[in-house]
């Protein structure tokens, strides 16, 4: 059976604009870090399929279009850290893989010149030094692939703005 796509709501409350932004930030358009924490957070309990809607919620009135550049200057920020993450984690992956390889080679050839133990110590390395690369293509290449898809659903997100004590759309 095929998942209904449905709207998942991030119910955003502030009690005033300034509330939403990065006080530090001169150009006024970056989001405050606690808002992101929280977004992603939230993101956690969504399905993977679902649209999400943005609510904010005030109690006094909002440039609703300086909050949607800022959420797309914030995702675009996030998605360019991925991606150099992603690399940077690849790239690591890469690097203990080659080096594992060669401790191992080293421990098997050179096993009948420098002894047993020492040729098991130097294979040993080399098997840890694999197992470290595996690790990253098994266990954080997934969670970075898991935090694009939500930088991908946040980028699609509706935005509503919703004045404190309503529910509807402007």
């Amino acid at each position: 059976m095929k998942h209904r796509e449905e709207l998942y709501v991030l119910p955003v409350h502030v009690e005033d604009e300034r509330d939403l932004y990065d006080p530090f930030d001169p150009s006024g358009e970056k989001l405050i870090d606690a808002l992101c924490s929280y977004l992603s957070s939230r993101l956690d309990g969504r399905k993977i399929g679902d649209s999400i809607c943005l609510e904010l919620h005030t109690g006094s009135p909002v440039d609703i279009n300086r909050f949607r550049r800022a959420c797309a200057q914030q995702v675009s920020e996030l998605k360019e850290h991925s991606r150099r993450e992603r690399l940077r984690q690849h790239a690591n992956a890469l690097r203990l893989l080659v080096i594992g390889i060669v401790f191992v080679v080293i421990g098997l050839v050179f096993s009948g010149t420098m002894g047993e133990v020492t040729a098991a110590i130097v294979s040993t390395i080399g098997s840890f030094a694999i197992w470290e690369a595996s690790a990253v293509w098994i266990e954080e290449m997934p969670l970075l692939t898991a935090k694009d898809r939500h930088l991908a659903a946040l980028e699609e997100a509706e935005i509503r703005y919703c004045p404190e004590g309503t529910h509807e759309t402007a």
